[in-house]
């Protein structure tokens, strides 16, 4: 039976003004005090930043709690100068500006992360920062996701569902043989093994590297622009060791040959660079690992909370996409989205806002998707995904109005590959096992670079047809 609705009544949809951004005149900047004041801050504010860099960083929830609610805010954290956007139309109006454009350019701390992470996992070719799709110009950018696209969603996703599905009952049913698995570990594992075996064309194995993103790949993402040289550890070392072979043997592998060409002999016919090729390994796997196993983990938590659930979609009266939509919602992917302003800029709000140039603008789809004036609703705060009965979830599910992966060319390469793939594992799940976790309420989640449930995620999977024989069982005793 559907669970009641909420009772509370949604507040009024407020319409948001229009706005813009654009380079300031002359005459419209402040004078040589604010000029001397602002930079002053900024010298110190460095200073301070890296300081605190070695410090623990609060949760991203707790650090923009109070700002969260306003239009703009002038935000000093961790020493940096930002600012940060609560309204979701002037957000939605910065994130129209393409990469490297004229106004703004993607974030430099976040862009030399990934720049220098690269650089260091593929020291022997001589790697530049169009070789990758997540720090490249517009015309890359638009080159490479028009290929994946294609790919992804024409030749491979709709081509291999069969083998996809087989390959995640055949790890649900491994994981029910245990009394308990760990999220965490287990889904970010199984979507690497998808990634590599089906659409890379390398049988494997896949653990080290699948366990080597949260244990190194995101740590270093986090410090690695703050460390010159950096300084590895153990850890680390050995799982980028464990990428860089599992990246070279892909890259190697000669297919058994097929009517399906794999995504490696599709980009080498395209005469992409030796560089350019294992760029996109390493960001596939790292990025379609990472967003659609964090987000099937809270999913599947979620409907292990709530039994209702497992049948509701057991019984297909709750659509899946209902629940991705809300599972998308509540945990988004991508926490924080930030561009950095290139030249000194007017946002054009009533009044109107001043932005220095080295500015970094934050948006937090985070925040938004529990914004009353982007999801038409209350209760925002819990998950309920029949809150979606009277509303239109898109076709395409980063469309969703908070951005839950970016958006336009700063969409995660990820994002295909995950709603196609959360599908098939939600539904699959439901079919045939029985969900159950220790976890009460909220699952606490952290960010580090991407967003993430916090410590170890508990699930119990018990097979239908054995719990269908307990029962039985049960009756004649």
């Amino acid at each position: 039976m559907e669970p009641p609705p909420a009772a509370a009544p949604a507040p009024p949809v407020q319409t948001p003004t229009p706005c813009h951004f654009r380079i300031a005149k002359k005459e419209e900047k402040p004078g040589w005090v604010w000029w001397f004041v602002s930079k002053t801050y900024y010298f110190v504010s460095t200073v301070v930043r890296t300081v605190t860099f070695k410090w623990k960083k609060p949760y991203i929830q707790e650090v923009f709690s109070d700002c969260k609610n306003r239009a703009f805010t002038r935000c000093p954290i961790f020493g940096a100068n930002l600012i940060f956007l609560g309204d979701h139309a002037t957000a939605m109006a910065l994130f129209e500006h393409h990469r490297n454009e004229n106004l703004f350019t993607i974030d430099g701390k976040m862009k030399s992360s990934l720049y220098l992470l690269t650089k260091l996992l593929f020291s022997r070719l001589n790697f530049k920062e169009n070789d990758m799709i997540l720090t490249c110009d517009q015309a890359h950018s638009t080159t490479y996701r028009s290929f994946l696209n294609y790919q992804l969603t024409r030749l491979q996703i709709s081509k291999r569902q069969e083998e996809i599905t087989k390959l995640i009952e055949g790890d649900l049913v491994n994981w029910s043989l245990k009394p308990e698995v760990d999220l965490s570990i287990v889904t970010k594992r199984m979507t690497a093994k998808i990634i590599g075996e089906i659409f890379l064309g390398y049988p494997g194995p896949y653990d080290r590297v699948a366990d080597a993103i949260g244990q190194a790949i995101i740590p270093l993402l986090s410090r690695i622009s703050w460390e010159d040289p950096v300084k590895l550890t153990p850890i680390e070392q050995d799982g980028l060791n464990a990428f860089v072979d599992i990246v070279e043997k892909v890259v190697a592998h000669k297919s058994a040959g097929g009517k399906d060409e794999t995504l490696i002999e599709s980009m080498k016919k395209q005469n992409f660079s030796e560089a350019q090729i294992n760029a996109m390994v390493f960001t596939l796997i790292f990025a379609a690992t990472d967003n659609t196993s964090n987000v099937a983990s809270y999913i599947l938590i979620k409907l292990a909370q709530n039994p209702t659930y497992q049948s509701e979609v057991l019984n297909k009266k709750l659509p899946i996409e209902w629940l991705i939509a809300e599972g998308l919602r509540m945990f988004t992917p991508v926490s924080v989205l930030s561009r950095t302003a290139r030249h000194d800029e007017i946002l054009e709000t009533k009044p109107p806002e001043f932005i220095s140039a080295g500015s970094i603008v934050v948006y937090a789809p985070t925040f938004a998707a529990r914004n009353p004036s982007v999801v038409n609703d209350s209760n925002l705060n819990e998950f309920y995904p029949y809150r979606w009965k009277d509303k239109e979830v898109p076709t395409y599910l980063p469309d969703l109005p908070w951005k839950p992966f970016g958006g336009n060319v700063h969409e995660c390469v990820g994002s295909k590959f995950a709603e196609s793939i959360l599908k098939i594992i939600i539904e699959t799940a439901c079919k045939h096992f029985t969900l159950t976790t220790p976890i009460k309420g909220e699952p606490r989640q952290k960010t580090t670079f991407t967003n993430r449930l916090d410590g170890a995620v508990p699930l119990k999977l018990t097979s239908r047809s054995v719990r269908d024989e307990h029962e039985e069982k049960d009756k004649h005793i």
